[in-house]
């Protein structure tokens, strides 16, 4: 994965004129910080550029062999040092997201309250001291949605279009995705997510996906559950429309965008303490 992303780094750079300021998000795009920034060479011109780095879930950091650098032009021996990308838990893997956060001019996430959390030892999952060496250059700026695409007033995905002020409109939109899942509408009353349960989404992790799968099938006859494991813009925006609460169980929470989502259609989000 580390290699496939070095090469896709190396395109963007080859393939577009020297920019003036890069910004890159995640482990994915970590790479081109190593090629430019407040610490690196500048091996592909990138010293005149300033770079912005923004880690949306410091959880995923994509550690791999220090070895794969060498395979696209970078000094691996340089690089895998303590004080620039190499990974604690190994000496011989590096860490793209502590790359990053070294080479970088800014370093920004997603809230301010996520940036506090990931300066000690559970939130930063072992980039907090890293983080604190950079202090200075590290900021959290709070994320947000885009309010004309979750709009209830305005979404054309929606059974029918509704705004706080139109309960019915919400009740119709509700009706409908029962029809559409196949859940029971014998209780009208019955408020999904609390006597009825829906979840949609995937994982890139086989097992769990799995896991999802057999949760899936045991329910599949059950009138009061549906579990739809995909990826489906369409039906995210029914789901918000036609619920009355919103379920987050995630044991940490960068920003929480799902939860403003909630709120803006109407739902209350109840969520683990974090």
């Amino acid at each position: 994965m580390l290699h496939l992303a070095l090469l896709f780094s190396i395109f963007v750079l080859v393939n577009t004129r020297i920019p003036g300021v890069y910004t890159g998000g995640s482990w994915e795009t970590a790479h081109v910080t190593f090629y430019g920034g407040s610490d690196a060479s500048g091996t592909m011109g990138l010293n005149s550029a300033r770079i912005y780095f923004t880690c949306h879930n410091f959880e995923y950091q994509g550690t791999a062999s220090a070895s794969e650098l060498a395979s696209c032009g970078l000094d691996a021996q340089e690089l895998n040092r303590p004080d620039r990308m190499q990974d604690k838990t190994a000496h011989d893997s590096v860490n793209p997201v502590k790359g990053a956060i070294v080479f970088s001019n800014i370093v920004m996430t997603v809230s301010p309250t996520y940036a506090q959390e990931v300066r000690i030892a559970e939130g930063g999952k072992g980039l907090h001291s890293t983080l604190n060496s950079h202090t200075r250059k590290f900021m959290g700026i709070l994320n947000g949605i885009n309010t004309d695409a979750w709009n209830p007033r305005t979404d054309n995905f929606l059974k029918v279009q509704y705004s706080a002020n139109d309960k019915q409109g919400k009740a119709e939109n509700k009706a409908a995705m029962r029809r559409n899942l196949g859940l029971s509408s014998a209780d009208d009353q019955r408020p999904v997510m609390g006597g009825q349960f829906v979840l949609l989404g995937s994982c890139p992790v086989p097992h769990i996906q799995r896991e999802f799968e057999g949760i899936a099938n045991q329910f599949q006859n059950y009138e009061h559950i549906r579990l739809i494991l995909k990826y489906d813009e369409s039906l995210s925006h029914a789901i918000y429309a036609a619920s009355d609460m919103f379920i987050i169980p995630s044991i940490f929470e960068p920003c929480g965008l799902t939860q403003m989502i909630a709120m803006r259609y109407g739902l209350v989000p109840i969520a683990r303490k974090t």
